[in-house]
């Protein structure tokens, strides 16, 4: 529905209104709880709310590039049906990638009040990749370098197939939906890290994994309206399977060098085999009992009410991990027991919860009080083991909204929600997918619990357009499953790194945020300044001793903006301090790179004190635009500063100074041209790299009435000089990546465009997909 409703052509739209929607279920029993979502409401012209619209394109590059792509769209009142076809096939520089995909919907009115929806989709993706990063992580003993290169291929296919369903009359409602949903994957990655500084290292890795899993997903919504509507009760039914099949084949070579004289004193390899099968079952039954406090009344704005609410959801986990690891005497794979499991583990959390519900013109309250009790078990049947683990919290509700007057609003909001560990983290047997570091279970971990608080305050003048909005926000986490890195000294003076994982208090989150938009001289002018504050504590553990890394983060940024039929301009000031305390960027990251592990040596975050990183930007933008000309030109400056005050030559600058233009030009009604130049300088990398200058230019020609067909033939970076640099900065490790692409690419286009809205087929102009370049 989302990217049917963003394929609509301005045209056809009358106005468009930002509505709070509580949702089907809260429209009918006229029980407004929790927060809002905001929706758009599209209301369109008379006589256009049916049509069709779409496109049709293709086209070849000397890249090996071959493409073709089609996208139809048809709607007739509440009917809608949407399909697509994707191909196209390219050397990306790494080597071969390919993309198949196709998806169908189709949504109708059902009865009176409802509708019901199919979709059906398939993508099919296989792409080489090539990077190159350089890791510089400073410790509390020194500072670790390390370079790899790593390459490989990754290729995965999905097929989905979802269908919905809602109805309602006078005093019942009903909504469900189910889907299906299948993945395959199959990977290949070499990679080749060498190490230096504090210890001298090398590490070769080769590996394959392959894999399925299907996933089966169910969802049932009902509720039942007694004696007008005062009284209600509602349940919901939730099911999920889910499976997951892979093989991975890992071959290691690990180097070992003397330190003081750098000679290589021992060359180690490890072959082995890992098979891991899971599958997962979850049920959940939420029943709620509300009825309503005040007299009957023909006012729905106004009422109070009483509900009950219970939730119990189950979870039955299985999970067996085969290792089997290479011997080269006997030639053969053997089974190795201590680096095998046969896991269960059934989890079991339930809600008993009780909330006073007021509802008038002006606001919103919601206050309450739950019980969360939660059961977790685990068994290690290869091992005759057994865990259990109870818990019990109690947490409030709350929520309140408060319209003062038209475009004045306050909102208040608390949760709490249960959570239990990952089966990764709960296994006991060492995962040696990455030998630099071993994560190893713990199977007495407890469920945790997460609080959060956020409050919000927006202020629209509607007549001067002026604009405040204000948000604070807090969370913490009780018994939080943090790790535990614990270094072991190795043979031959090196040494390994193991991951355990405890629950551990301390960790929180506390931050504000704050825009003003000031508009003026008839809104071609507009003032805005942005900005955010906040603290922040992460607890971890660095040879099971604690320790608690704090920050300060923070962000101003103040822009000027100039608009009018044929000139715009904007211009942006910036400055941000970031502690970066937070890790999740660099797993997502690396398993991105197709990484076993994301892990580059056994130094990072194993120091208290990590990178703070401070950065001023500047930017100016400006758009000349007549009826067949237009221009663009964009100045960008930066300057990143990566500093620890606690270690001496911690300081990294990274500076970037970014020019560009572009512009197109129509001549003859149906011929165009339109070009880009920028130039990037880049100055603190680590890794080698150019300043490059892109040129990209494109001709072409549009045919046939309403010129819905359109050749196109495009040429980026001429000089082929374009390089995908980027720098992370993760704990107490700073990341230099350089991708491999293909950047000088010549592309022939041609694309047909299908548009037709109302009675008479009006013609409106639907843009494809962009025009295909490299940035």
């Amino acid at each position: 529905m989302a990217e049917f409703i963003k394929k609509l052509p301005a045209g056809i739209v009358s106005k468009i209104q930002m509505i709070d929607d509580f949702g089907d279920q809260a429209n009918f029993t006229g029980e407004k709880t929790g927060e809002p979502t905001q929706m758009i409401n599209i209301v369109t012209k008379p006589g256009m709310n049916k049509g069709k619209f779409g496109y049709v394109s293709s086209d070849a590059a000397t890249n090996n590039r071959i493409s073709g792509n089609a996208n139809i769209n048809y709607f007739n009142e509440s009917k809608q049906i949407g399909s697509s076809l994707q191909y196209s096939t390219e050397n990306n520089g790494a080597g071969e990638s390919q993309t198949i995909g196709g998806s169908f919907s189709f949504r109708n009115k059902f009865k009176e009040k409802g509708s019901y929806n199919i979709g059906i989709s398939s993508s099919l993706n296989d792409a080489a990749y090539f990077r190159e990063n350089y890791v510089e992580t400073i410790n509390d003993v020194g500072t670790y370098y390390n370079s790899s290169l790593s390459n490989g291929n990754s290729g995965n296919s999905t097929y989905n197939l979802n269908l919905g369903l809602n109805n309602q009359n006078k005093v019942w409602f009903y909504n469900g939906r189910a889907s299906i949903r299948f993945t395959k994957q199959n990977n290949n990655s070499n990679s080749e890290n060498n190490q230096t500084g504090v210890q001298k290292q090398g590490f070769r890795n080769v590996s394959s994994n392959t894999g399925n899993s299907p996933n089966v997903d169910f969802d049932l919504n009902l509720t039942r309206k007694f004696n007008n509507g005062k009284r209600n009760i509602s349940g919901n039914i939730t099911f999920n399977d889910s499976r997951n099949e892979s093989l991975q084949s890992i071959l290691s070579n690990t180097l070992y060098y003397n330190q003081n004289t750098g000679d290589l004193l021992k060359d180690s390899v490890l072959n082995r085999n890992l098979e891991n099968n899971s599958h997962t079952q979850s049920f959940s039954f939420r029943t709620s009992y509300s009825f309503n406090l005040d007299k009957p009344s023909e006012d729905r704005t106004r009422n109070q009410f009483l509900s009950l609410n219970y939730l119990i959801l189950m979870r039955n986990m299985t999970n067996s991990t085969s290792t089997n690891v290479y011997d080269s005497n006997t030639e053969e794979y053997h089974f190795v027991d201590s680096l095998s499991s046969d896991m269960r583990s059934l989890m079991i959390d339930q809600s008993l919860g009780m909330n006073y519900n007021l509802n008038r013109k002006g606001g919103r309250l919601t206050i309450g009080m739950n019980l969360r009790p939660v059961t977790l078990r685990n068994e290690y049947k290869d091992k005759n083991r057994h865990f259990n683990n109870n818990s019990l919290n109690y947490s409030p509700t709350l929520n309140y909204s408060r319209l003062f007057k038209k475009g004045k609003t306050l909102s208040i909001n608390y949760s709490g929600n249960n959570n239990t560990p990952s089966d990764r983290q709960l296994q006991p047997v060492p995962n040696t997918q990455n030998l630099q570091n071993i994560i190893i279970g713990n199977p007495d971990l407890k469920s945790f619990f997460q609080h959060r608080i956020s409050s919000n305050f927006n202020l629209v003048q509607e007549k001067s357009g002026n604009n405040l909005q204000l948000s604070a926000n807090f969370s913490t986490t009780q018994n939080e499953v943090v790790t535990n890195m614990i270094i072991i000294p190795d043979t031959l003076g090196s040494y390994k790194r193991e991951t355990h994982y405890v629950n551990g208090n301390g960790t929180y989150n506390a931050y504000t945020n704050y825009t003003i938009n000031l508009p003026f001289k008839e809104k071609n002018i507009n003032f805005s300044y942005t900005g955010n504050v906040g603290v922040s504590n992460r607890l971890l553990y660095v040879n099971s001793e604690a320790y608690y890394n704090k920050g300060l983060n923070f962000s101003q940024s103040v822009s000027l903006r100039y608009n009018k039929k044929e000139i715009s301009a904007s211009s942006r000031l910036s400055y941000s301090q970031v502690n970066n305390n937070n890790i999740a960027g660099l797993s997502e990251m690396s398993q991105g790179m197709g990484m076993p592990d994301p892990v580059f040596n056994i130094a990072q975050f194993t120091t208290s004190t990590f990178f703070t990183t401070r950065t001023f930007s500047s930017q100016f933008d400006g758009t000349y635009r007549k009826k067949n000309f237009n221009i663009n030109a964009r100045a960008n400056y930066s300057l990143s500063k990566n500093e620890n005050p606690k270690l001496l030559n911690s300081n990294r600058e990274l500076h970037n100074i970014a020019l560009s233009t572009n512009g197109e030009v129509t001549l003859f009604k149906s011929y165009f041209t339109n070009f880009s130049v920028s130039k990037r300088i880049n100055k603190g990398y680590a890794i080698e790299n150019q300043n490059p200058l892109l040129i990209n230019l494109g001709v072409g020609k549009s045919f046939l009435k309403n010129n819905v067909m359109r050749l196109s033939a495009n040429v980026n970076d001429l000089l082929n000089q374009g390089n995908m640099m980027s720098r992370q900065v993760s704990g107490n490790s700073i990341i230099d990546t350089r991708s491999n692409v293909v950047t000088r690419v010549f592309l022939l286009r041609l694309t047909y465009q299908l548009s037709g809205f109302g009675p008479r087929g009006t013609h409106f102009r639907v843009d494809p997909d962009p025009e295909y370049s490299i940035n």
